[in-house]
């Protein structure tokens, strides 16, 4: 039981391998209408990221384990922007911090790092809309919560 991500061009596809039918996947640059109506939660995940890639792994198993049978998408990005068709308001900008700096040989040095509090980014979607959004790393029992509350809806 597993999941891949899958290329092709610009695009990034979740393939699934095993997983409950509840667990479901989406291509980069999806938006709501590609989840439909009903309660779903969405897991936004940049592909580059093992640790956004974990927790996904991480709402399928905490599903499982519990025996909640939540819808849940995994949307894997590879951009930031890719995720504002969702129209939801970040906390943080996802992706990764980029701070720019020129040198005494008036060259421009860049540096990356991520930011571990904005990704990944889970979406508690009811009838195509947000209805809230968590980012960053979350424990078994946060997750454990935002899967019921899915149910509850």
């Amino acid at each position: 039981m597993t999941f891949k991500i899958v290329t092709a061009g610009e695009r990034h596809r979740v393939h699934l391998d095993g997983e409950p039918d509840w667990v479901r996947g989406l291509t980069s640059g999806d938006g709501p209408d590609a989840v439909g109506v009903g309660p779903s939660l969405v897991v936004a995940f940049s592909i580059w990221s093992t640790p956004d890639r974990e927790s996904a792994y991480l709402a399928i198993d905490v599903g499982r384990n519990e025996n909640i049978s939540a819808a849940v998408f995994l949307l894997p990005f590879d951009f930031p922007e890719e995720l504002m068709v969702w129209k939801t308001k970040f906390s943080s900008r996802p992706g990764e911090v980029v701070v720019s700096s020129r040198t005494d040989q008036s060259s421009v040095e860049v540096s990356m790092s991520p930011n571990v509090d904005a990704t990944p980014v889970w979406m508690l979607i009811l009838d195509g809309s947000v209805i809230e959004t968590r980012q960053g790393q979350l424990n078994a029992d946060e997750v454990r919560s935002l899967l019921q509350a899915t149910i509850r809806r």
